[in-house]
């Protein structure tokens, strides 16, 4: 498959008359795989009973929904060029402005202070997403228990661990988004509508959004089934300077003595 881009299209961000340039590179995403039946006469609980063409293609799926997550967080942008059909920039990478090296336990006050500067920029959207992994969860709502219990919010939940998927302050409300595939020490502090995945509609028999190619044994002349997917367009993001990030959040249990 060509790639569909020259080396120098890109998408220029629409914040552009505040000072801030950021290009979205296009990419593809395409993947295709095999499907040929195991030797075995026990297949129906393996497969839900479900076809072996049907019962792939979801497990494939999943695989490539799990790697596309993680180009959206850490991908690299890459300029397209005549061989290779680039790359944009990730989530991780797109937030440059608001940026916290933290090396140090997470705390209410961390949380507070970056929601301060990124509502500095722009106030009109005072409910954030807060993503991180499930260790970082277990982290946030250990913390901000305890924050809960210092500020007099009655706690009737003794020894058990209470989940804290939203957190009010006077600055903003925080609501938690358990992203596994994120790395250990990482919070992100985001409004989730900002960021989109664009679509871009291209000549040469190519379809907006996900593509689909099958090839049956009479035009592989093989054995098996092949199936593609593909998808053509690239991350954006309104305004970086709306989302922020932690980085370097000490996850040691004991430097979280009394809270986990």
């Amino acid at each position: 498959m060509s790639p569909a881009y020259l080396d120098t299209d890109t998408f220029v961000q629409s914040a552009a008359i505040r000072g801030e340039f950021k290009d979205f590179y296009p990419t593809q995403i395409m993947y295709s795989y095999e499907v040929s039946a195991m030797r075995t006469g026990q297949r129906s609980y393996l497969t839900n009973g479900a076809t072996e063409f049907a019962f792939d293609t979801q497990n494939h799926m999943q695989v490539a929904l799990n790697q596309l997550e993680m180009s959206m967080w850490y991908a690299k942008a890459q300029a397209p060029t005549s061989s290779a059909p680039g790359s944009f920039d990730g989530i991780s990478r797109l937030i440059s402005s608001n940026e916290v090296v933290a090396s140090a336990v997470f705390t209410g006050k961390l949380l507070n202070d970056l929601a301060e500067e990124i509502l500095a920029w722009d106030n009109t959207n005072t409910t954030l997403t807060v993503a991180g992994n499930r260790n970082m969860k277990r982290i946030w709502d250990a913390v901000l228990k305890a924050e809960f219990s210092r500020q007099g919010t009655p706690d009737y939940v003794g020894p058990v661990k209470v989940r804290v998927d939203r957190f009010e302050t006077s600055l903003a409300t925080f609501e938690y988004l358990t992203i596994p595939n994120l790395k250990d020490g990482e919070l992100y502090i985001i409004d989730a509508a900002d960021f989109k995945l664009q679509p871009v509609a291209v000549t040469d028999g190519f379809v907006v959004g996900w593509g689909e190619v099958n090839r049956d044994p009479a035009h592989t002349n093989a054995l098996t089934r092949t199936k593609g997917y593909y998808w053509i367009g690239t991350l954006t993001v309104g305004d970086e300077r709306r989302h922020g990030k932690m980085t370097s959040i000490t996850t040691t249990p004991g430097s979280y003595s009394g809270y986990l």
